[in-house]
């Protein structure tokens, strides 16, 4: 009786921890999936040269508004993982912060301020390293079992 019990229980342990890894591979897929669907938008969206200034403005309003989009969409998905939660989070930020760093660049170039439009643009290239580092740490997590 005793090691029935014993057996039952890890077995119960077992089944859990094939399902919290079950669930942990679909969350970190649909995550995955949102993000690199948004990418994917955003990259064909900046694939041209903006040919005059309000060109540039519009192209970098348009990016903020995706990753806008792209931030509140990782926020709304249902999370159950502590891990990936914390990594969602962090996309958000750095999702949050491209897009207003993208607004500033919009706006020092409007305004023909052109050192503010550089510093700006470096702002905005950091945060997109950023997210390069972000994704790496969140495709490692998701690749482990």
């Amino acid at each position: 009786m005793r090691h029935r019990v014993l057996l039952l229980t890890v077995a119960a342990w077992l089944a859990l921890s094939g399902c919290n890894r079950a669930r942990k591979a679909e969350e970190c897929s649909r995550f995955i999936d949102k993000v690199n669907g948004a990418l994917r938008q955003i990259e064909h969206n900046t694939q041209t040269e903006a040919q005059d200034d309000s060109a540039a403005v519009a192209e970098m309003r348009r990016l903020a508004d995706q990753y806008d989009t792209l931030a509140h969409d990782v926020g709304a998905l249902k999370i159950s993982s502590r891990q990936l939660r914390v990594h969602a989070l962090e996309y958000r930020r750095m999702a949050n912060s491209a897009a207003s760093a993208a607004r500033h660049v919009a706006a020092a170039v409007q305004s023909k301020d052109i050192q503010e439009a550089t510093e700006a643009q470096n702002a905005f290239d950091q945060i997109v390293k950023q997210e390069d580092q972000l994704v790496a740490r969140i495709n490692a997590f998701c690749q482990k079992s």
